[in-house]
């Protein structure tokens, strides 16, 4: 039985993290493989040779750290390693039949190389797609062929193609240190010096200041600061401003000012910015905190020394990416349970809301998405490999145990046939189809449209030029919603009942074809 606090757990695997230099930690060796912490040997125990264990594992966000140990390892003797990681009040039993099953309230990680494993030696911790699974109270995984059971929730991840026109930097931490001015470097690429840029903020002071001087320093010439709340999301002067902008840099937002009073208030400044996201090509900065904006979930409580992660609705810029920036947040300080939250929340997210791609970033690496033809890319830039996981079908439950068989349990989960990926600085790699929103906006003629009240509450009209066939209606993920086609001809307006449980307030798109084989689009909110 291998138990997920004790050091002894250590002692019983081929190869054993002799702790030589006292601890070694993620955000380090991921960095460097070879670094001087890194002290492993075989030449004890061996009770199952080729496996490395390590305790404390999301606790202490030991994920990174696991993984450099399984490099050095094949790096430098040539062998490769099966990776298991135990939680704290967790245990991994394993029978004579070498079936190991999960207990606990937490969850066990087993890592191992495979068919499709591309690993590149060096410092930098450099692999991708390393076979990853995550077993939670009652599944198993036989260790003779690495088959899973035990879970019985199938997860059908959403796999939509990814249409947003902009340019997405993340970046993954707060402060204006050399990470965050080389994304400002490379953002100002995107355009002339003269042409303006918007900073979305909580203050006008601060950190949003900061980066505004900066951005004046490396040559910008047209940067202001705008406040986004619930007062500010029908400022008309605001609207303005952004519909003349097409760079944005979003730092030091909080997710309930910004998306529940901004965005959710559906004054003209927030429809005039969803528009920008969906309408034109527009370069888009998330700095640190605020990474977590792009996706279709945002992850709450994502930092601190518990599992208790809450979700909410993002931007949904990328429709299959949820990130988690900070990763290692006070790792300088060496409060390592802080990792616990950024390390469980990942998963967590994926396996609740079905998502395809889990980004983890840190405070010395920043990434740019972005649509290459087909296909949706990440690059990645800084010091430090950006961990990812990944996933296209599987089955994945939460955990459902607690320590003491009261209260709620943590907010982790675990899946099956996962991949994990850590990717170096300098490297592009491919997310997923890619079909820009602007290929079906050139084709329309949002003029030849009348759509009113906007926002909309209860009922929503739509007037055209010529005859309406067909009406289709997408929410901000690309889902029809409405779709109906019309028997009756010489309909040049219609109205619909806005049902609310079928349409909750939020951003639309309607398509409408008329009979003179146009198609005409236009944007709408439902509050």
């Amino acid at each position: 039985v291998l138990c997920g606090t004790p050091a002894g757990l250590a002692i019983l695997s081929g190869v054993t993290f002799t702790a030589e230099y006292s601890s070694a930690y993620s955000n380090l060796c991921i960095k460097n493989t070879n670094h001087v912490a890194i002290t492993l040997e075989n030449n004890f125990l061996e009770v199952m040779p080729g496996y490395i264990f390590d305790s404390h594992f999301t606790h202490r966000g030991r994920l990174g750290r696991l993984v450099s140990f399984m490099a050095h390892w094949k790096n430098n003797k040539g062998e490769d390693l099966v990776g298991i990681g135990v939680d704290e009040i967790s245990a991994l039993a394993i029978d004579t039949n070498n079936i190991a099953t999960a207990y606990g309230a937490g969850t066990i990680d087993i890592i191992r190389f495979g068919d499709e494993t591309n690993f590149t030696p060096g410092e930098l911790l450099d692999i991708e797609d390393l076979e990853y699974n995550k077993l939670v109270q009652g599944t198993s995984i036989n260790l003779n062929d690495f088959s899973i059971t035990g879970f019985e929730n199938e997860i059908e991840p959403n796999s939509s193609t990814e249409s947003t026109p902009a340019k997405i930097y993340a970046s993954g931490g707060d402060e204006l240190d050399e990470n965050n001015i080389a994304l400002l470097e490379n953002f100002l690429s995107n355009g002339e010096n003269n042409e303006a840029i918007m900073i979305i903020s909580e203050s006008k002071l601060g950190i949003a200041n900061d980066f505004k001087l900066k951005l004046e320093e490396l040559g910008a010439t047209e940067v202001s600061i705008w406040i986004a709340d619930n007062s500010s999301s029908a400022d008309t002067e605001f609207a303005a401003a952004i519909s003349n902008c097409s760079r944005f840099l979003f730092v030091d937002n909080s997710s309930y000012d910004f998306l529940s009073l901004f965005i959710g208030g559906a004054g003209v400044a927030a429809e005039e910015l969803l528009s920008a996201f969906e309408d034109r090509t527009t370069t888009l900065a998330f700095i640190g905190d605020n990474a977590r904006f792009t996706g279709p979930t945002i992850v709450g409580n994502y930092l601190g020394s518990y599992a208790n992660a809450n979700l909410s609705e993002g931007l949904n810029l990328l429709r299959n990416v949820v990130t988690i920036p900070k990763t290692y947040a006070l790792a300088n300080d060496g409060y390592t349970t802080l990792w616990h939250a950024t390390n469980a929340s990942l998963p967590y997210a994926m396996v609740k809301e079905g998502i395809v791609n889990g980004v983890w970033l840190n405070k010395e690496n920043y990434v740019v998405f972005e649509g290459v033809d087909s296909e949706l890319t990440m690059s990645v830039y800084g010091e430090s490999p950006v961990g990812m996981v990944t996933f296209n079908t599987a089955h994945g439950e939460q955990v459902s145990q607690t320590y003491s068989g009261t209260g709620s349990p943590d907010k982790k989960a675990g899946a099956n046939y996962l991949k994990l990926s850590y990717i170096v600085p300098g490297k592009t790699i491919q997310l997923g189809e890619y079909q820009s929103s602007l290929a079906v906006s050139a084709l329309t003629n949002e003029s030849e449209l009348l759509i009113y009240p906007n926002p909309a509450s209860d009922k929503l009209f739509i007037g055209t030029e010529n005859d309406i066939q067909q009406i289709s209606i997408f929410n901000n993920a690309g889902i029809s919603v409405y779709n109906k086609t019309l028997t009756s001809k010489g309909l040049t307006n219609y109205s619909i009942d806005l049902n609310t449980s079928d349409l909750p307030p939020g951003f639309y798109i309607i398509k409408v074809e008329l009979n003179n084989s146009t198609v005409v689009t236009a944007h709408f909110i439902v509050r």
